[in-house]
């Protein structure tokens, strides 16, 4: 059973009316430095923690959840700065931050926005 994607940040709350859009991208990376020697042999360095993002797509979004979307962005977790729980489609809940460092969506119809946003688990 799919639900809503929601933020929370004590003691404010997010709930979009929409899920997000297809398709969803889920990243995995790891820090490491690769090189090959004189002979050909590849040489792998891992240099840090492992990295886990989700690009959250939104298509035909409303007017009310970009509106709800803009004022998160900038009054709640001012960009980058604050931590807070993300509950996925699958009613999985984890601990993100966002790692754009602006909102870039289309006007695409009237009142309907579409674009994405970047989360980071920490």
């Amino acid at each position: 059973m799919s639900t809503l994607l929601k933020f929370e940040l004590a003691p404010n709350t997010l709930q979009f009316t929409a899920g997000g859009g297809y398709p969803g991208k889920r990243k995995y990376k790891v820090h490491q430095i690769q090189d090959r020697t004189g002979g050909g042999t590849l040489q792998v360095e891992t240099l840090g923690v492992q990295v886990r993002t989700r690009v959250l797509s939104f298509v035909m979004m409303s007017k009310t959840d970009y509106d709800a979307l803009i004022d998160w962005f900038l009054n709640t977790v001012n960009g980058g700065m604050y931590t807070f729980d993300f509950t996925d489609e699958y009613g999985d809940t984890a601990e993100v931050i966002i790692t754009d460092q602006e909102l870039d969506f289309d006007e695409v119809s009237m009142r309907r926005y579409t674009g994405s946003l970047t989360l980071e688990y920490v």
